[in-house]
């Protein structure tokens, strides 16, 4: 009987293979606990998958996930900007802080290749995102105010393996980045008649109790 393989060990497995086709140099990091430092830990950092190497760049480390695609603000480009949003994945806050922290104790830059999946398969193509760039999507109120836990990345702000040691940002046209404070300003205009709604109806249960 064939056994399925986990999202994760499919993401693993193209990751694999779309550095061979590129003929990249990489190790894979053996997730068990005695093969690494507990340090890692203590420092409140997390590790990735495996470390890369290209000849324009240097030593790469690669945190590998299988995750769903989303709209990016759908509600703001649909309602909003009358525009069709943009592909998008999801990253935690959490995660980026960890490897942020990664990357301080090694000076080893982190970044993600993230598959879409359907169900129980992952994608043929899989998308790179360096974690130092991920703060161009936190809105400014982030840095005061860490309220909320994710953060929306447009799929065309990704690289492809073959894209590596290009610099995207440099022939941006859609420059998404940088109108994410105006994104989150549109979304909780939409949200406040709701939120108000809501405590109205909040109120209402307290002052019948």
């Amino acid at each position: 009987m064939t056994v399925r393989k986990s999202l994760q060990e499919q993401s693993e497995q193209l990751f694999r293979d779309k550095c061979d086709e590129n003929n990249y140099t990489y190790l894979y990091i053996d997730q068990t606990q005695r093969t690494y430092s507990s340090k890692i830990y203590a420092d409140y950092s997390k590790r990735p998958d495996f470390l890369l190497s290209l000849e324009c760049i240097g030593s790469i480390f690669f945190d590998v996930k299988a995750k769903k695609e989303v709209l990016f603000f759908e509600d703001v480009f649909k309602n909003d900007l009358k525009k069709q949003p943009p592909t998008a994945f999801w990253l935690t806050l959490e995660e980026i802080k960890l490897f942020k922290n990664l990357q301080h104790q090694t000076s080893i830059s982190v970044w993600f290749g993230v598959t879409p999946y359907h169900g129980q398969t992952v994608a043929s193509e899989i998308y790179f995102y360096p974690v130092d760039k991920v703060e161009k999507f936190c809105p400014s109120k982030h840095y005061a105010d860490p309220s909320w836990k994710y953060v929306q990345i447009p799929k065309t702000c990704f690289s492809y393996a073959s894209e590596l040691a290009k610099n995207k940002c440099s022939d941006c046209k859609n420059e998404y980045c940088k109108e994410v404070d105006r994104y989150i300003e549109l979304w909780e205009k939409r949200q406040l008649p709701k939120l108000r709604e809501l405590n109205r109806q909040i109120d209402e249960k307290m002052s019948n109790l």
